[in-house]
């Protein structure tokens, strides 16, 4: 004999939604600006600059990315990256928020002029980025960034942002 299941009891939409509302933050797309790590020219092109950034929990990386501006100098490109997160209480009471997760990320990004040798500003924080080192020294204090960074264009290439 089959043992007697008990009835489950279902919820109408308007309940799940009402209980979500008292239950925390709503749901909202935050735009956060991302620290820039590194920047590098392109070979062969003069007007493209390669930017590197941390993206914490992006899966598949550059997946939460929203806008990159640029504004460009005679001698000087600022270049603000801007992610988005989903932040806040689901309607079935999940919270969102960041992932914990570091995820180094490469855009390129085409200029209007010739870089040359100019300076590259991020735009969010207004300090001057570090050319990325083609050639780097382990440094125990810096830890091997720029040959992590080298690397990720190496195999998974660096995608052109349009």
């Amino acid at each position: 004999m089959r043992p007697r299941r008990r009835p489950t009891r279902l919820h109408r939409v308007t309940d799940v939604w009402e209980d979500a509302e008292s239950a925390g933050e709503p749901l909202e797309w935050l735009p956060e600006p991302v620290k820039l790590l590194r920047y590098d020219t392109v070979d062969g092109d003069d007007c493209a600059l390669r930017i590197f950034f941390d993206l914490v929990g992006d899966s598949p990386p550059g997946a939460s990315l929203s806008d990159v501006w640029t504004s460009e100098t005679d001698d000087r490109v600022a270049v603000t990256v801007i992610r988005r997160d989903l932040v806040g209480t689901s309607p079935d009471g999940a919270e969102h928020g960041h992932k914990l997760i570091n995820c180094f990320s490469c855009l390129q990004i085409p200029l209007r002029w010739p870089f040359g040798d100019g300076q590259v500003i991020d735009g969010s924080t207004g300090l001057t980025v570090t050319r990325l080192d083609r050639a780097p020294v382990f440094d125990p204090e810096q830890g091997d960034l720029d040959h992590h960074l080298g690397e990720l264009v190496r195999i998974n290439g660096c995608p052109l942002w349009r």
